[in-house]
């Protein structure tokens, strides 16, 4: 996990990203240095850490064109993803590879990166990078979709 960011995620979607229909992540701001892994944490009622997920790919384009190159694993509806990127020219997507739930998921608090939920994301350091390591290493693991 060379470089990660946590990033705020509704609970419907972070099912999604756990069950494989989700294998894009949509986002208005993105990070400016390269990112390897997002680190998942679930909103209310869960407020937790609950996963990470390696990232594949990264798009940033249009709207109309993100949209085009990745509906299929958008996990969201269209008017969900326009209401999202209304008003906006330029549109950010990660692919997801493989993905790993926390057995146990984490308090935000037990980070020193990051000490309240992100409202795009926040990069994370490598104590809590290693710390979030330790944790995975009884999680499970959801196989990579295909050619993402």
């Amino acid at each position: 996990m060379s470089n990660a960011i946590l990033i705020s995620i509704l609970p419907e979607f972070v099912a999604g990203i756990l069950s494989g229909t989700k294998v894009f992540e949509y986002r208005k701001i993105m990070p400016v240095q390269a990112i390897s892994h997002l680190v998942l944490y679930c909103t209310a009622p869960t407020k937790r850490v609950v996963a990470v997920a390696e990232v594949a790919g990264r798009l940033v384009d249009t709207p109309s064109k993100i949209w085009t190159d990745t509906s299929y694993g958008s996990g969201i509806t269209y008017k969900f993803y326009t209401d999202y990127f209304s008003g906006h020219k330029h549109a950010g997507a990660f692919a997801l590879g493989s993905v790993y739930e926390l057995s146990v998921p984490l308090k935000i608090s037990e980070l020193t990166s990051c000490k309240v939920a992100p409202q795009s994301f926040c990069y994370l350091n490598s104590r809590d990078t290693n710390f979030i390591l330790k944790a995975l290493t009884s999680a499970s693991k959801r196989k990579s979709p295909g050619n993402v």
